[in-house]
């Protein structure tokens, strides 16, 4: 038995097999006899070359590029018409039994004979900063131990564009604002790149620009080496980054094949600090400084004032980017809390990293013993340049002092009334200091103020925060002095008081005196004496007419004076007494004076003579005294005793007491002297 034809993909079995029918028996109908035809593949090699498509004259012959290959028949075939490549299994190519085989210095590669078929050939290593061939067809339809004819590959060198994005370095999302300006500098050939466009017209390109998506793409791609990015011009609202961007165009380097151009894009990230604004807030006010006829102050920086920064209007990202609506980003929204700040030593309250706008500076909270300042104060900042990183603005904010005005109201005790002419003293209860110097001690006196018409002393010095009394140097004309203190808490009220207006009501006793009019015997108060009371100068301060058990009050005499009491008219049956001075203490108790009338008495005179009574003769009736002379005929007797009796009753003249005598009762008895005279 020969083969004639060999089936497809195998050589021709060209050897004779002989097969032996022998008998074998009648029962056997069909002797079967099986031979074996063995069958050779077709196989033959196929070699290749790999050169470098680098513009040069004589191509650069590529070592070490893999390539594998695929029976097409074991393949399947993807949706889109490709094949599938994923859990294909490659052909053996190399004597060793690799399924890749690599070229060599001179880019030859050379496969064992491959079985009958047709194969798809990949560039599954590629030499690097190189582009890999496309796949190509192997088709083994000959036997043959000589390799198939030439296959010279050219890879393309790797060249890519490159994309710069301008980068916010804090949200780091891009720039969305167009005219960045970049250059490209070659570091191996020491040159700016400069790449040429022709439409629509022919332009040099020295920079390159961003467009308003915030990136930018090299018109042409760059060769492998080593790239410097410079750029030119910040964004507005940024500053200038001059740390430039090296940047290695290789295959190594992480790149994207374009889908449209098929060009490989390198992207470089270009970052880049927005411009911020820094708040200088500084407070003032005046401290007290020193103390001479009245307390001095200046202005100077103040501690402990708490200021809130408020957005003034919405506050945008630098970077424009918008959410899905088209609307920026959105950093603060007007009227938004921004920071609450405290203003230090100095007076100083700082805020930096504020985005650019426009804010809204407030106080919330005084220095203790300030008023709050009500008015708010706006502040923008606005991008200057990129060289400017901080827009710095100050806000200047003044408190104003705490004000303290004291006063004392001068009345009278007894019916209200303003009373003028009071002088008061005020005095610190604790000491006064600026700093840590005490300027004033405590309990001194630091001013004199004496009450006007409407009975009002106020003290006109701009007094310190602190405690303060109030003693009375002076009590008004007709009133009694009084050791009362007045006290004043002046310390801070908080800061929405303004001024602490602190007021006291002292009221004084008026003098009192009470004037009697008495018998100087009985004691026994007398009706209708003609009383005044007169000053030093003669003047009469007050006139009345004397009430039995009613003494007379005179009010409001002024401490310290003397006064005069007259009696102007007796009662009837008294002698008009001699004046009475008397001086007003400093007393609130009631100050008696006392007057006291006598009764006028006779005298009796007796001349008793040796011989009896000729006649009586009348010698004086003056000055309540009646005198008679009894006329004998003879010479004068001595030690002559006369019993004197009343001839009616003799009445008190206060009209009160008891009857001075009887009638016909004893008065007394009375005896002449050596001239013969009895008186009595």
């Amino acid at each position: 038995m020969k083969e004639i034809t060999p089936p497809v993909g195998y050589l021709l079995d060209e050897e004779e097999h002989d097969v032996n029918c022998n008998y074998e028996g009648d029962q056997v109908e069909t002797v079967k006899r099986n031979t074996v035809s063995k069958e050779d593949v077709i196989k033959q090699p196929f070699q290749l070359i790999k050169a470098a498509d680098n513009d040069k004259t004589d191509a650069d012959l590529l070592k070490g590029a893999g390539f594998s290959a695929y029976l097409i028949s074991s393949l399947t075939v993807k949706d889109d018409g490709s094949y599938d490549f994923t859990n294909a299994t490659p052909t053996v190519l190399t004597e060793d039994g690799k399924t890749e085989m690599f070229t060599d210095e001179r880019g030859y590669a050379c496969s064992i004979p491959i079985p009958y078929g047709r194969y798809i050939v990949r560039e599954t290593t590629t030499p690097h900063n190189f582009m890999p061939v496309d796949d190509f067809i192997v088709t083994v339809t000959e036997n043959s131990s000589t390799p198939q004819v030439w296959r010279v590959l050219l890879d393309d060198e790797f060249k890519a564009k490159l994309k710069i994005v301008k980068q916010d370095d804090e949200t780091k999302q891009p720039v969305l604002l167009a005219n960045t300006e970049f250059k490209v500098y070659d570091l191996d050939a020491k040159k700016y790149v400069e790449q040429v466009t022709t439409y629509p017209n022919t332009v040099v390109h020295k920079s390159y620009f961003t467009d308003e998506n915030g990136y930018l793409i090299l018109p042409e791609s760059l060769k492998c080496g080593n790239y410097r990015i410079e750029e030119v011009s910040a964004p507005d609202g940024y500053t200038q980054n001059t740390q430039y961007v090296e940047i290695k165009v290789d295959k190594n380097t992480a790149y994207q094949m374009d889908s449209v151009s098929g060009d490989a894009i390198i992207t470089v990230t270009y970052e880049n600090h927005p411009v911020k604004g820094k708040l200088v807030i500084h407070k003032s006010g005046e401290t007290l400084k020193s103390f001479k006829k009245d307390f001095v102050y200046e202005e100077t920086s103040l501690e402990g004032a708490e200021f809130e920064i408020y957005a003034a209007e919405d506050i945008f990202t630098p970077d424009h980017q918008v959410d899905e609506q088209g609307n920026r980003h959105v950093i603060y929204a007007k009227d938004t809390l921004v920071k609450t700040v405290t203003t230090n030593k100095n007076g100083e309250a700082v805020i930096k990293d504020l985005p650019l706008g426009k804010y809204r500076v407030k106080e919330t909270k005084a220095p203790a013993g300030f008023v709050l300042n009500p008015d708010s104060q706006e502040v923008s900042f606005i991008y200057k340049d990129q060289n400017t990183p901080e827009i710095e603005e100050k806000l200047e904010f003044s408190n104003e002092r705490q004000k303290v005005e004291l006063s004392v109201e001068k009345q009278d005790a007894e019916t209200g009334k303003a009373l003028k002419g009071a002088t008061f003293g005020l005095y610190n209860k604790e000491a006064i200091s600026s700093g840590d110097k005490v300027i004033v001690k405590a309990d001194t006196l630091l001013q004199e103020i004496t009450s006007n018409e409407k009975g009002k002393a106020a003290f006109t010095l701009d007094l310190p925060l602190g405690r303060y009394y109030v003693k009375e140097l002076q009590a008004p004309a007709g009133y009694v002095s009084s050791d009362e203190i007045l006290e004043f808490d002046a310390t801070y009220q908080g800061q929405d008081v303004k001024t602490i207006k602190l007021k006291s009501v002292k009221k004084n006793q008026p003098t009192t005196v009470e004037v009697t009019k008495a018998d100087i015997t009985t004691g026994t108060e007398l009706d209708g004496a003609s009383m005044s009371v007169l000053d030093k100068d003669g003047n009469v301060i007050d006139s009345w007419t004397s009430v039995k058990d009613s003494p007379h009050v005179i009010k409001r005499l002024q401490v310290g004076k003397t006064y005069i009491l007259r009696e102007e008219l007796a009662p009837y049956g008294y002698l008009r007494a001699t004046d009475v001075e008397f001086t007003i203490s400093d007393t609130a108790e009631v100050q008696k004076v006392k007057m006291e009338d006598e009764v006028p008495v006779a005298r009796l005179l007796v001349n008793k003579k040796g011989e009896f009574l000729d006649s009586v003769s009348l010698l004086d009736n003056a000055k309540g005294m009646i005198e008679h002379l009894f006329n004998y005929v003879t010479g004068n007797l001595t030690d002559v005793t006369f019993n004197v009796y009343a001839a009616e009753a003799i009445r008190a003249a206060d009209g009160v007491s008891a009857d001075y005598y009887a009638a016909d009762e004893l008065v007394g008895s009375i005896t002449t002297d050596g001239n013969g005279i009895a008186d009595g």
